[in-house]
């Protein structure tokens, strides 16, 4: 990473939270992380064991803070909510805006494109803006 780093402003790595040697060179080579997460009960153990592994990292040889949780393939249903409601007591200052299930993104990588290329208007389009941003605004205001 250190060779792009005068090249790119910012690197995103899609890496299952998998708590190994590669997982903990990935977050001590990155800065910040997301947890994109599943509004599932069964998603707990990977959340948390994502954070302890990162704060175990930094702690040892620097690197990445969790900056956020994002609930995603959410369905309009009760277990979703109060998944995302018991995320939001266990980690109060990381959950982000929920994302919601759609059809756009299977639909856009058929195509071999991007949500926002596929779908530039499309609802989920602007929610994924939304984490740029965010994402943007954290990491230059810190």
């Amino acid at each position: 990473l250190l060779e792009i780093a005068d090249i790119f402003e910012y690197v995103v790595i899609d890496a299952a939270p998998t708590p190994d040697l590669f997982h903990a060179m990935l977050l001590a080579s990155s800065d910040y992380v997301i947890i994109p997460t599943q509004a599932e009960v069964q998603s707990f153990g990977g959340v948390n064991k994502t954070i302890e592994h990162a704060q175990k990292v930094a702690l040892l040889a620097g690197g990445a803070q969790v900056i956020g949780i994002i609930p995603n393939m959410v369905r309009n249903m009760s277990l979703h909510e109060q998944v995302i409601g018991q995320l939001e007591h266990d980690y109060p200052t990381l959950v982000w805006d929920k994302i919601v299930l759609s059809a756009v993104f299977p639909e856009a990588a058929a195509t071999h494109q991007s949500v926002f290329a596929y779908a530039p208007n499309h609802a989920r389009t602007a929610d994924m803006w939304s984490i740029v941003n965010r994402t943007i605004g954290v990491t230059i205001n810190g």
